[in-house]
């Protein structure tokens, strides 16, 4: 049986107990993500701007993503190239 100060242990060992970001910090961290890769928030949809924002928090926490939001290296390519021939954001059927 796991022992909660054995879990407390192993979440230290390995950066699991670190501070929450602010929301103004994880708001800063996700532009600068998207600015790294030639986006902004108006780029992605509500769902992939909050998978982004968790993957944040919890890299941030010390977690590793081995198929993270940035994984598909197809996915950023062809929205940066929606967004220069200006088809994203789309515009919604009227």
């Amino acid at each position: 049986m796991v022992k909660k100060k054995d879990i407390r242990k192993a979440s230290v060992k390995h950066g699991l107990d670190r501070p929450q970001l602010t929301e103004e910090e994880l708001e800063e961290k996700v532009r600068q993500e998207l600015a790294d890769h030639y986006l902004t928030k108006d780029h992605l949809t509500k769902e992939e701007l909050e998978e982004l924002r968790e993957e944040v928090r919890y890299r941030e926490q010390g977690g590793e993503m081995l198929d993270g939001f940035w994984a598909n290296p197809e996915f950023i390519v062809a929205r940066q190239v929606a967004v220069m021939n200006g088809e994203w954001p789309k515009k919604e059927d009227k």
